[in-house]
């Protein structure tokens, strides 16, 4: 019995996703959190969440986490899970605040702060504690997105084919085809015409965004273009003249990585070179000084004793009689 015991406690510390302290914190009874729109969560990689109350000297606060499965899952979540009436924090990178909370995303999780801010020792602590935390770099889709008119807080990512009906159902997933490794992102902007509905589409290769675009000239009403590896669609209804201007803020701007191998200092042929002269030249100095030495140490001995320093015979072969 107490061996069963003993494995059911395991098993719920193991499922358990806050810690039971953090700093001077300890943690009530970790709930779950109650979802929506599940389509669009499994499409963004949800994993897991819990929610619970810490209490402390410094005062209480309830933590909320929801763990997906990777950082650009939680992106794609934050942007469209961000509460409303929340403005920008510079507690993160992607973090909306108000008086009373703080949410934000941090690697493959969103946390949602009320009743009190974390301290930044207090939050590298629980970020450490946290299962299965992963932090990679995020894509760069997001920022082809203009930021000139935009409306706040519009923005979402796409993922796939929930996402896409969700924030832009007048695309076909066809059209999209993210399939091909296709992701992202859209948003609303103000125009003297009315508001504008961009989304940009990011594709691995440009050959398969140039394959892509007769689909998205398809959809009536479009006005669609192509730079790079990115199809901008504004979707209709759309001022043609409004979307023209808008789609001209969409620029691809490509970035060169060299990935081969540089030589190292010993192995430049240059450096090798310039090495072998050095040495040459220092080897030179060496001689002459060497030389000037010894010259200069006869004539001394010669005016000091009067006499030659002794001079070795030399051997001649005469050759020549032979």
């Amino acid at each position: 019995m107490r061996l069963w015991s003993s494995a059911l406690l395991a098993l719920v510390a193991e499922a358990a996703i806050l810690p039971e302290k953090i700093v001077e914190f300890t943690r009530g009874e970790e709930r779950p959190v109650t979802l929506t729109e599940r389509r669009i969560w499994d499409e963004f990689g949800y994993d897991d969440a819990a929610q619970a109350d810490y209490s402390g000297p410094d005062g209480k606060f309830h933590l909320t986490v929801w763990r997906l499965k990777d950082s650009t899952g939680a992106m794609a979540a934050f942007r469209w899970f961000r509460p409303a009436g929340m403005v920008d924090s510079k507690w993160e990178k992607l973090a909306v605040e108000n008086a009373e909370s703080l949410f934000f995303a941090f690697g493959n999780y969103l946390f949602r702060y009320d009743g009190r801010r974390p301290k930044v020792g207090e939050f590298e602590l629980l970020a450490s504690l946290l299962p299965k935390f992963e932090k990679s770099a995020l894509p760069s889709t997001p920022g082809f997105l203009p930021a000139k008119n935009r409306v706040t807080a519009s923005d979402r990512y796409l993922l796939g084919p929930a996402s896409l009906e969700a924030f832009a159902p007048s695309v076909p997933p066809s059209a999209a085809a993210f399939s091909t490794g296709a992701e992202g992102i859209g948003a609303r902007f103000s125009s003297p015409a009315g508001e504008l509905r961009l989304v940009i589409f990011s594709y691995p290769t440009p050959h398969i965004a140039r394959d892509r675009l007769p689909e998205f000239q398809k959809i009536a009403g479009a006005v669609v273009k192509r730079s790079g590896p990115l199809v901008a669609v504004v979707l209709p209804p759309a001022d043609r003249d409004e979307a023209e201007r808008l789609l001209a803020e969409v620029r691809y701007e490509a970035n060169v990585t060299l990935n081969q191998r540089m030589p190292g200092q010993g192995e430049n042929p240059g450096n090798l070179i310039l090495a072998i002269f050095v040495l040459i030249g220092i080897l030179l100095l060496f001689a002459t000084t060497f030389g000037f030495a010894l010259g200069g140490f006869r004539i001394l001995w010669r005016k000091v004793t009067g006499q030659e320093v002794d001079r070795q015979e030399m051997i001649v072969l005469h050759l020549e009689d032979k």
